[in-house]
Parts: C-alpha cells; structure tokens; sequence
C-alpha cells in the first residue's frame, strides 16, 4: 500500500487533489462575516453532531411507554 501511495506521489508530481472547477474554488475560498466557509461547515457539522443525538435519545424515550404508564392502563410490562 505504502509503495502504491509512493508511485502514485511521484507520477502526480506530489499533487494528490487537482481541483480546476472555478466555482467550486471560489466558493470554499469565499468569506462569511469574514470568517472562511470551511470553518462555517466545521460548525455546522460539530454542532449538528452535538445536538442531533440529543434529540435522539428524547425522541427514543418519549415514543416508548414506561413500564408505570402500561402497568397503570392494565397492560402487561
């Protein structure tokens, strides 16, 4: 693997991503409130990986009834 990503390097003239689409380039290099895009996606999927699985517990637990609530309506635990 090691002498493939060698060979690899040296017939790319060490030029592993060769991006030429301008619009492409020109919007990861673009600022928002002067701070780069990159950094604004960084957020977005730091806090989205922070605050989804929160919901997902909630969610989990308040679709399942407890054991108190199907016990009080008759049912079986």
């Amino acid at each position: 693997m090691l002498v493939a990503r060698g060979l690899a390097e040296i017939i790319s003239n060490r030029r592993t991503q060769i991006v030429d689409v301008d619009g492409y380039l020109e919007f990861f290099r673009a600022d928002i409130l002067g701070v780069p895009v990159i950094v604004w996606i960084f957020v977005l999927v730091a806090v989205g990986g922070w605050v989804l699985p929160a919901f997902a517990r909630s969610w989990s637990s308040a679709s399942t009834p407890s054991a108190t609530s199907t016990r009080d309506r008759g049912g079986r635990r």
